[in-house]
């Protein structure tokens, strides 16, 4: 199917739920409908405590859980798709790798692996933390259990039915690009119809990699040449920012999982505020677009722009945020915990400090 096994499996305990309880709602709803308010029903209680355990994360600065909780894109795609879980997953592995269970931290970035690919991400960081201290068996744990725990969903399923089981990796190499890429920009722009002549994105898709890799080993180097060690946090949003601004597909859903990262690593309300609605327009903009000029709808300059500014936000956050693990700005959440990483330190280290309140009238 198009999406990783777990998720794959998510979908159909939903359905066989709404299956053996639709005579609840047989006169009031379609089936369809019965479906989506009990998916809605467990993803909403799923980012319940997602949005608990960020109010473990964020520490002294705790008001900053605000800007997860309401933030307008999850108004906009909370349930556009089945993401919700995944992201509760890596930041349950933030949560036990904080607490010094890594083997559990392992196992739910493999079990977000196996949702969706992008808690895979969290590895990254603690590897660069792993080189940049030379401590090499917490990251060794955690990557052990990440791949026992993906491949313990996986393997099943790749033994039954191999061909279904590549189907998620088959679609996402052959597609082209989405319509509020980059590259889906400078083609509404320029008219330039693509890489490959032949219709398959050979070339697009090593583009993506190699721009990936780049964003990558730049957050690297930035992290082991920073003057302080660099905290998780910004190290994963700098990683998974580079992966929306350079892959080939951005679903509108997506963005969900640069809030919890964003706001741990450099919570600015009106700069994180002024992404998220800026991010949440795109999707209607998007719509109104694909109307087409004949039902009078929008030019693709006006889309270009609403992407650019979104991206431009974005940008300009990972810029910050860059400028703040060398040391050029101040570091809020640093500050605020006695100049340690929350997400690396024990509680105990910094609890009992002085609350920073600078989150809420940033």
């Amino acid at each position: 199917m198009e999406y990783p096994v777990l998720a794959g499996m998510f979908q159909n305990l939903m359905g066989f739920i709404a299956r053996h309880t639709y005579g609840l709602a047989d006169r009031v709803l379609p089936e369809v409908g019965w479906y989506f308010y009990l998916t809605a029903l467990v993803m909403s209680l799923i980012w319940v405590a997602t949005v608990r355990m960020v109010a473990d994360l964020t520490g002294n600065r705790v008001w900053d859980t605000l800007l997860v909780a309401g933030s307008p894109l999850l108004i906009m795609h909370a349930f556009t798709n089945w993401d919700i879980p995944s992201i509760f997953f890596l930041t349950a592995a933030l949560l036990a790798a904080r607490n010094r269970k890594f083997w559990l931290a392992g196992a739910t970035i493999g079990l977000g692996t196996a949702f969706k690919l992008w808690p895979l991400f969290a590895l990254g960081a603690y590897l660069t933390l792993a080189i940049r201290k030379r401590q090499w068996a917490p990251f060794a744990t955690m990557l052990g259990s990440a791949a026992a725990a993906w491949a313990a969903v996986n393997l099943p399923v790749y033994l039954r039915a191999p061909e279904a089981w590549a189907e998620f990796n088959r679609l996402n190499t052959e597609r082209g690009w989405e319509w509020t890429t980059i590259y889906a920009v400078i083609s509404r722009a320029t008219g330039w119809a693509g890489f490959d002549g032949d219709g398959t994105p050979v070339i697009l898709n090593a583009l993506t990699l190699v721009l990936f890799l780049a964003g990558c080993v730049f957050t690297l180097v930035v992290g082991l040449r920073a003057p302080r060690t660099p905290r998780i946090a910004e190290i994963l949003f700098l990683t998974v920012g580079f992966f929306l601004l350079f892959n080939k597909v951005w679903s509108p859903q997506y963005s969900l999982w640069l809030i919890i990262p964003a706001v741990l690593a450099l919570p600015r309300w009106r700069l994180l505020l002024a992404w998220m609605t800026a991010d949440m327009m795109v999707w209607p903009i998007l719509m109104w677009h694909m109307l087409g000029a004949e039902n009078k709808g929008l030019p693709g300059e006006v889309l270009n722009l609403v992407v650019l500014t979104r991206d431009g936000l974005i940008v300009a956050t990972m810029v910050l945020v860059v400028r703040q693990m060398l040391g050029k700005v101040p570091d809020k959440v640093a500050a605020a915990h006695r100049g340690l990483d929350p997400l690396a330190s024990a509680p105990e280290t910094w609890r009992g400090t002085k609350r920073d309140t600078a989150g809420v009238h940033p």
